[in-house]
């Protein structure tokens, strides 16, 4: 039996809603917890924790006692549940339909971006292609007149995703993750809000999945968000979340039928969240090839399809729309697509993308 899908929860408790109700300019009901548990409080700093899911953290609970504690209710990430769409969502309010960018890897014009690195063919795309004229949102990095301090991995302070998704920031780079503590405690002082990203989890948790090396980095989560409750004052509230949860697949795949290939002019977007974009006049056998072959791995929709279900949010732009493939296959087992094209895919072991609880909501903590 086919599972239903977890939306994102757009317009009520997803990360496109979240930074408005931890900044309190948002009157949103979905949110209204989140207000309340911040009410006192005189600044926020924001810990983002790439790839810690709520379903990850309650079952290693005993691992992170503190956050477990501290939990209110989830929220869901945003289509797909992949870094690039979901903190762009997260920094402006916006839904991947209004802010554009789409996934890990996606077409614009006639070649694939990838969105991270933000290159086209392993070469740096940032002034070919121009951050701010790919995503229109102008995010929400300024509070009371003044820059939102943010504190993430010196290499990550220029370039093209960068300028995506943090244009307005005052960004403060770290070369090692145990100088985060120190960073956040010396900027907020004269920062209204802070935010700090962490990405050790969601690297462990690609390399190694979900074992050893993903539960030793979230006990470091734990230690350092304790160390950093101690530190700060008691007016300084602490909101730990995350961009998309995680799952264990390893090299397990979805097998495409053979005769699909031949349909198929190329791919984009990930694993767990995979475009195909058709060859000329094959899209419907394509389509239906592989909505009877898959019926029991994935959830295969068209592109409409996809749109139609509020995948990425109540309004898509024409823009944005072409970016997108004809197809989408999503596997809600564990396992994923393979593009021909990226070998390298087979090396990681824990991913997401798709549309399982687990990849789906992310904790919201406030200590």
């Amino acid at each position: 039996m086919t599972p239903e899908p977890t939306l994102p929860r757009y317009c009520d408790r997803s990360l496109s809603d979240l930074l408005a109700a931890v900044t309190g300019s948002s009157t949103n009901p979905g949110m209204q917890d989140i207000r309340k548990a911040l009410s006192g409080a005189r600044s926020r700093v924001m810990v983002i924790a790439d790839g810690l899911g709520a379903h990850q953290l309650e079952e290693y609970a005993s691992l992170a006692p503190n956050l477990h504690a501290a939990q209110l209710e989830p929220a869901t990430s945003v289509a797909p549940t992949t870094t690039a769409a979901a903190l762009t969502s997260l920094t402006t309010g916006c839904t991947p339909g209004q802010h554009g960018v789409i996934g890990y890897k996606m077409r614009v014009g006639d070649e694939l971006l990838q969105t991270l690195r933000w290159s086209i063919a392993g070469v740096d795309a940032t002034e070919r292609v121009r951050p701010e004229a790919i995503q229109v949102c102008e995010p929400l990095l300024r509070q009371d007149g003044h820059a939102v301090a943010y504190v993430g991995k010196a290499q990550y302070e220029v370039g093209g995703f960068t300028r995506a998704h943090l244009r307005g920031a005052n960004y403060h780079g770290i070369s090692d993750p145990t100088q985060l503590v120190d960073v956040v405690t010396r900027v907020v002082n004269d920062a209204p809000f802070v935010i700090a990203y962490h990405d050790a989890i969601d690297h462990v948790a690609h390399v190694d999945g979900l074992g050893s090396s993903y539960q030793a980095e979230l006990v470091r989560l734990e230690m350092m968000v304790n160390d950093l409750r101690e530190r700060l004052a008691d007016d300084v509230a602490i909101v730990v979340v995350a961009d998309h949860g995680q799952i264990d697949v390893g090299s397990t795949q979805v097998e495409l039928p053979r005769a699909a290939y031949p349909l198929i002019a190329f791919m984009s977007g990930e694993g767990r969240f995979r475009w195909l974009h058709a060859v000329v006049g094959e899209q419907r056998a394509l389509t239906a090839m592989l909505k009877d072959a898959l019926a029991q791995s994935c959830w295969v929709w068209t592109r409409r399809e996809a749109i139609d279900l509020g995948l990425f949010g109540p309004d898509v732009s024409v823009d944005v729309e072409e970016r997108l493939g004809d197809l989408c296959v999503v596997p809600f087992v564990n396992a994923f697509v393979l593009d021909p094209a990226e070998a390298k895919e087979l090396r990681m072991r824990g991913r997401h993308g798709s549309l399982t609880p687990a990849e789906m909501l992310v904790p919201v903590i406030v200590r």
